[in-house]
């Protein structure tokens, strides 16, 4: 067979591409912690974790979608670098689609970034960083690593666990500080440094750099520095509660507390901030509410605010109280005295809490969508892959707080007001605002 020039160019070519490859393959496992035997076996046991352990891990994704993904996922591990099958990992477990099945704990990346990015109606801003990049507090995110803002968002988001697109939106923020998950994505082209293209408070645009640290919270597996603190994995940080820490917005004025109340004389509003459903010794939740029910009673307040927006969860046990003293005060439960303020940080037991207050009451809702659906999946196992030691979290129940036909994946609010940076940074509440000036529209009635 006689060959021609440009053929055996071709062959040529093709055989040095194999050789290239085959050479940086052999490269990247020698480069990992771990061996393809042993990924393999994670991957198995995540998968053997999450079939068995959730009540309905196919509602959202299709089984043959999930199981194309996991053959994707075992044919690329050969020649994946350890970030880039940890990212292919929390996409696999994304597909769920449920906010408490997720990855957590310290061993999900080596190394963190001290910055926090957000995302508000106009635009992304860093809203908490390390003192040692305090200068970037507040300024306006145009381009994370090799992406605009927006697209490094909608990459992490397809590796980030949510009940729904606001929570995923809020955990985002979490998981962009992953030198993991950034690097394993693409996001980023070395776990060590972070490329910021920003607008800085002269209105500059300029690119800065953020350096990753190992993780300092070793006992903190649920990375409360996150979704408690607001702040980021470092323990000298700058945030909105430390900015304004002389005059505090009052949301965030006993944030640490996980509940407290204020008399609004002005406004005859009785503000209730629920932090955290859960009861302390000092002031059990039951005593607590006796308070608050005995102020109502006394001051006659026209208005009385509940506001979960700062609220991830805990327990729903603690809650009938509440929820008692709703339905026994018929002159405070009244359309237009009675408000919820929400975000999309709102999630597992205060979303309980807000499903059975809207069941039993009518209240008004203000400010963003819930970060989880009034039906939703819960109380979640924890489990640790054998060789990475991944922790993994996987939803054990269903909780059907709302009707078996209530297929809402938030609670969309009567007055929705979403974040504005401005309104953000300088302390501004405009949900609080809307409450003190709404008035009801008394031709519209609750189904």
């Amino acid at each position: 067979m006689k060959y021609t020039r440009p053929a055996v160019l071709l062959g040529f070519f093709l055989l040095s591409q194999f050789i290239f490859l085959k050479c940086r393959s052999d490269q990247i496992v020698r480069d990992r912690k771990y061996t393809n035997t042993q990924w393999n076996t994670d991957l198995d046991s995540l998968v053997s974790f999450m079939t068995r352990t959730h009540p309905d891990l196919y509602w959202k994704t299709p089984k043959e979608i999930f199981d194309k993904q996991v053959m994707l996922i075992k044919a690329g591990i050969p020649r994946q670098t350890d970030n880039q099958i940890i990212a292919s990992f929390s996409q696999l477990v994304s597909l769920a689609k449920d906010g408490h099945t997720l990855f957590m704990g310290s061993n999900i990346s080596d190394k963190y970034f001290p910055v926090r990015i957000e995302s508000f109606t106009d635009g992304y801003f860093i809203t908490a960083v390390s003192e040692k990049y305090s200068e970037l507090y507040g300024a306006r995110v145009i381009k994370i690593g090799n992406f605009s803002s927006a697209e490094a968002f909608n990459k992490i988001g397809s590796a980030t666990s949510g009940d729904n697109c606001y929570s995923k939106l809020y955990w985002s923020s979490r998981n962009l500080t992953m030198a993991s998950i950034l690097n394993g994505l693409g996001i980023i082209d070395s776990p060590d440094l972070l490329a910021l293209e920003i607008i800085d408070k002269t209105n500059k645009l300029r690119t800065v750099s953020v350096g990753a640290d190992k993780y300092p919270f070793k006992d903190d597996m649920f990375h409360s520095w996150f979704w408690h603190d607001n702040a980021v994995p470092d323990s000298n940080y700058i945030n909105l509660v430390s900015n304004t820490r002389s005059k505090p917005p009052l949301r965030l004025k006993n944030f640490r507390n996980p509940y407290w109340f204020e008399y609004i004389e002005n406004h005859k509003t009785l503000y209730f901030c629920f932090n955290s459903c859960e009861s302390t010794t000092s002031e059990p939740f039951p005593e607590f509410i006796r308070k608050l029910w005995d102020v109502v009673d006394s001051k006659k307040p026209e208005k009385l605010i509940i506001d979960l927006r700062n609220n991830s969860g805990g327990t729903n046990d603690y809650l009938q109280p509440l929820i008692h003293g709703i339905i026994r005060h018929d002159g405070i439960n009244r359309k237009g005295h009675m408000f919820v303020m929400t975000s999309r940080k709102t999630f597992s037991a205060a979303m309980h809490c807000a499903t059975w207050i809207e069941r039993n009451s009518q209240c008004v809702f203000a400010g963003e969508p819930t970060g989880a659906a009034p039906n939703h999946y819960a109380d979640p196992n924890l489990y640790s892959l054998p060789n990475s030691k991944l922790l993994l979290l996987v939803s054990t129940a269903y909780w059907q707080n709302s009707r078996p036909d209530d297929k809402r994946e938030w609670i969309e609010p009567e007055i929705k007001v979403e974040l504005d940076s401005k309104d953000y940074f300088n302390g501004t509440d405009k949900t609080l605002e809307s409450i003190y000036s709404f008035k009801p529209d008394t031709t519209k009635t609750r189904e």
